[in-house]
């Protein structure tokens, strides 16, 4: 067990560890009171010159622990660890590269990224997709033994007047290791969406977030966040597409931001005790005051088919500016879930919960990491 509550802490909590006491919203979750769970001190397990963010880490078969992570206005990496998770060693370049459209159309090198700056970079678009990002990346073991990784690939919308960009570009993307992660194939995209926007356009766009990867069965599924179908910024839903052996499938719809009135999104799948499957979600649909970001979760049996989603977690309390007495919303975000030997499930979270002082710009910012247990296993029924 403590080696399940180690990787949820190192995958989920993104190097920086604080562990803070359990407070939860729901039955199906409830506070554990702290007296059956210890934890060691946090560790680095990544020097902070490699700046290394969302990281994702996940066991391989052979016992070793893969992670990818992103570097900011760089790309993605990919690094191992032989000692459970105390160190880990970048393994070769970047798997990806941030570039301008412009760089990519002008390299010699034929790959998937140079071949579609090319169709961007034309007379009427001139600038293509600008500066293009990769972030959000994950990592699974496939069941042949490649390794795979995905991430999503979207233009860099901060600062177009310095960056600038004619077309909105949003993709998710995966490439695929035969050698353990030494090498990296080409890269290739699951979905993606773009239109044409004015230079002087810096309004958010719809597009696609945080890939994440999950067997149901012999299946292997990959969910992601889509504020592109529902074509509202207020909205998000949580799409599935099924690998089948040389690609994915069209995407469906997993959870339904547009009926839930809600933006769901990070989603992560943990197996159950029974079988079946629970995923795990941020919301913004929540009838509280004073909050924003809410903790849900939803059972299957297949992966597709998910029930209404309840809240499991949400922040107890607001974030007042000492300064001006103005109230800020709290949040309960960023959530990670795996399923315990016992068949209780633990989840993480980030949420502003522990905050006190006056509240920043971005309450957001201003974060703790907390863990809640299930007091029993959790089922489908």
């Amino acid at each position: 067990m403590k080696k399940a509550l180690a990787l949820i802490l190192s995958v989920a909590l993104i190097l920086s560890i604080a562990v803070l006491p359990v407070t939860v919203v729901a039955e199906e979750v409830e506070q554990t009171g702290g007296s059956s769970y210890s934890w060691s001190d946090e560790y680095e397990v990544l020097s902070a010159s490699q700046n290394g963010r969302y990281f994702r880490a996940k066991e391989l078969s052979d016992g070793t622990i893969g992670a990818v992570y992103y570097k900011s206005g760089s790309g993605i990496y990919y690094a191992v660890s032989t000692d459970g998770g105390a160190s880990f060693t970048q393994v070769g370049d970047a798997l990806i590269k941030n570039a301008t459209d412009s760089e990519l159309a002008k390299s010699e090198e034929e790959t998937t990224q140079t071949r579609l700056a090319k169709e961007y970079v034309t007379e009427d678009n001139p600038y293509g997709r600008g500066r293009l990002e990769a972030q959000n990346p994950n990592l699974i073991e496939m069941s042949d033994g490649r390794l795979m990784a995905l991430y999503r690939y979207n233009t860099f919308t901060s600062n177009p007047s310095s960056k600038p960009w004619s077309v909105y570009y949003s993709s998710i993307c995966y490439q695929i290791s035969e050698d353990d992660g030494a090498t990296w194939g080409d890269v290739q995209v699951i979905v993606s969406t773009e239109r044409e926007k004015p230079l002087d356009d810096t309004g958010s766009d719809y597009g696609f977030w945080e890939p994440d990867p999950y067997y149901i069965g012999d299946d292997l599924f990959v969910y992601y966040a889509d504020t592109a179908t529902p074509k509202n910024l207020s909205y998000q839903n949580i799409m599935y597409c099924v690998w089948d052996g040389e690609g994915f499938s069209k995407p469906a719809t997993a959870q339904n931001g547009t009926e839930h009135q809600s933006r769901d999104g990070m989603s992560v799948v943990t197996k159950l005790s029974d079988g079946s499957y629970a995923m795990v979600f941020e919301s913004t649909y929540t009838t509280f005051a004073n909050t924003t970001f809410v903790i849900k979760m939803s059972l299957s049996k297949d992966g597709k088919i998910w029930t209404d989603p309840v809240i499991v977690a949400k922040p107890d309390k607001a974030i007042t500016d000492s300064s001006t007495g103005a109230t800020e919303y709290a949040v309960c975000a960023s959530p990670y879930i795996v399923t315990l030997p016992d068949g209780k499930v633990a989840i993480s979270y980030q949420t502003t919960d522990r905050y006190t002082g006056e509240t920043p710009n971005r309450v957001s910012y201003r974060v703790g990491s907390q863990i809640a247990i299930s007091n029993t296993a959790i089922t489908y029924d």
